[in-house]
């Protein structure tokens, strides 16, 4: 059988065991405090990340509703002419826009811009037709919410 006997340290490092002690004691208490204050701090934050992705999915089918609902009732003014025997662009834009869906004529072609009358062209005639009948929808998020 083994006994052990009281086993001080020397009077000259005493201080310097207590420190020893004390510092292992602080460390233990700190990643105590640090694993207490990640287990309190991780969840909040996935919790709060989860929560602006919730609020971002739902602004984005917010924009894709209004748009698409945009679109339709375009599509419905546009039908509605088409079918019609007095169909022109013109009509459709002053429709559109008087009914509070802001639409505008399609960009004139490059080659009837003063800058680029001389340049050299191809055969346009298609070009030509075609922007005589196109218009452009507006695209924005931020279109009105009710069409009179």
């Amino acid at each position: 059988q083994v006994q052990t006997q009281k086993a001080d340290p020397p009077d000259q490092v005493i201080d310097a065991f207590r420190d020893v002690q004390a510092a292992r004691a602080d460390m233990e208490r700190s990643k105590n405090e640090a694993e207490a204050y990640a287990n309190d701090v991780i969840p909040r934050a996935r919790g709060e990340a989860a929560k602006i992705l919730q609020a971002a999915e739902a602004y984005k089918k917010e924009v894709v509703a209004k748009a698409e609902g945009e679109a339709s009732r375009f599509v419905s003014i546009y039908n509605e002419y088409k079918v019609s025997a007095g169909y022109s662009p013109d009509e459709i834009l002053n429709k559109t826009n008087n009914r509070g869906l802001a639409t505008r004529p399609v960009w004139n072609l490059i080659h009837s811009m003063k800058p680029y009358k001389n340049y050299p062209k191809s055969d346009l005639t298609n070009a030509i037709n075609l922007e005589k009948q196109i218009i452009n929808l507006p695209s924005s998020s931020f279109l009105i919410d009710q069409v009179k």
